[in-house]
């Protein structure tokens, strides 16, 4: 109750990442598929984790769904030409 939603999500995010390394031991990288992670964050916590998946997307590929034009905004600044983004 001391933290915040978004410290609480942003734990909880550390936490599935951690076991999709876990479960993917063999050495195969599993996608890594979120949905609306950041309803909690603030522009400049979302920022930064976008500039992180920007990283971890070398290693695995990363699928984001979100219905917030803020974060596709914020995305499109991090990624630049190296996302797809597809409206339905």
């Amino acid at each position: 109750s001391a933290l915040s939603g978004g410290a609480v999500d942003q734990m909880y995010l550390a936490l599935r990442l951690s076991v999709a390394d876990m479960v993917a031991q063999t050495g195969e990288k599993l996608p890594f598929i979120m949905d609306e992670v950041f309803a909690q964050y603030d522009d400049i916590r979302t920022k930064e984790t976008f500039e992180f998946f920007r990283e971890l997307s070398k290693q695995r590929q990363i699928v984001f769904f979100t219905c917030k034009g803020r974060e596709m905004e914020i995305a499109k600044q991090v990624f630049t030409n190296e996302v797809n983004i597809i409206e339905i």
